[in-house]
């Protein structure tokens, strides 16, 4: 007898082979499925609302970015540690600009339904304006400031990441 010659007979497990794959494609579908609805049902969405009205007025922002450009207004801003907006602004000759309303618009570009608005007081010092910010929670923050005094528009805005 050659040992080509002889037939095995089929294993018991060998019926559910075909089993095997289908449960492995189940799970797959599952674990797909499961992924998709989670990317679907967490998008927060964060895009601009009024994007298509932004487009609509982009010559209005360019006309209102020249005239900042030509006010020669500058300025710094600043957090501190204990989680304090400082803003300073200056005029074009380097002279502090006192008594403008200055507004911080405090955007978590990462999710929605965290943006505030805090209103900067200006200290004893001129053109020197600051405000504690109560931060919600740690991560990525931007912080965009608007002065205006006389007629006068400025802004400002600046990325920030709190680490605490």
């Amino acid at each position: 007898m050659n040992g080509m010659d002889i037939k095995t007979a089929p294993r018991k497990s060998d019926k559910f082979i075909p089993l095997y794959f289908v449960a492995f494609f189940l799970c797959l579908f599952a674990i797909d499925g499961f992924m998709a609805y989670l990317a679907v049902s967490t998008h927060t969405g964060v895009i601009e609302k009024d994007a298509y009205e932004r487009g609509v007025n982009y010559n209005a922002t360019l006309a209102e970015k020249a005239r900042q450009k030509e006010s020669g207004w500058s300025s710094v801003i600043a957090l501190t540690d204990g989680h304090v907006v400082v803003f300073d602004l200056t005029g074009a000759q380097g002279e502090k600009i006192s008594g403008a309303a200055v507004t911080a618009q405090v955007i978590r570009p990462t999710s929605e339904g965290e943006d505030f608005t805090q209103a900067l007081s200006e200290t004893e010092t001129p053109g020197h304006y600051m405000a504690a910010i109560p931060f919600p929670e740690k991560g990525v923050w931007e912080i965009r400031i608007r002065a205006e005094k006389d007629g006068v528009s400025y802004k400002k805005y600046k990325r920030v990441v709190l680490e605490r």
